[in-house]
This record gives C-alpha cells, sequence and structure tokens, in this order.
C-alpha cells in the first residue's frame, strides 16, 4: 500500500509537462512492473484527465487493503 501510495503522491504533486516526461522516461527505459505496464497506466489516467488523482485505502486484513479511485472527467 505504501509503495503504491508513494506512486500516486508523486504523480498529484507534478505539472502535465512533468507527467509527460516521466511517461516517456519510463517508456524509454524499460522500467515495467511485472503486470508488464510500469506504472504507466495511474500516469496515463492523470494526463489524459487533467485532474489530480482522488484515491483511498481501507485496510481489509493484514496483506491487502479495498483501493478506490475518482478521478474527475470531463470537459
Amino acid at each position: 500500500v505504501e509503495r503504491f501510495r508513494s506512486h500516486l503522491d508523486r504523480i498529484n504533486a507534478m505539472d502535465d509537462e512533468g507527467l509527460r516526461d516521466l511517461y516517456k522516461s519510463i517508456l524509454a527505459d524499460g522500467r515495467f512492473s511485472e503486470a508488464g505496464g510500469g506504472g504507466l497506466g495511474m500516469i496515463d489516467i492523470a494526463r489524459k484527465s487533467k485532474s489530480k488523482l482522488e484515491y483511498g485505502f481501507v485496510p481489509y486484513d493484514a496483506d491487502n487493503a479495498f483501493f478506490s479511485l475518482n478521478v474527475n472527467v470531463g470537459n
């Protein structure tokens, strides 16, 4: 949870140019996760929505948490 929260906070701290640069950097460096995405999905959502990611974690058990994400999309 903390690693994911840190990733989301980093994304939320960036402006459009920073997000674009991070996205390109991950693609260029080949930094991909076990799932194959390198964390690009959340960066892409933030870039395309042009809004901050509103998220929350609710503990489920000792090893898991429920994750919620709200993203404002519109004109």
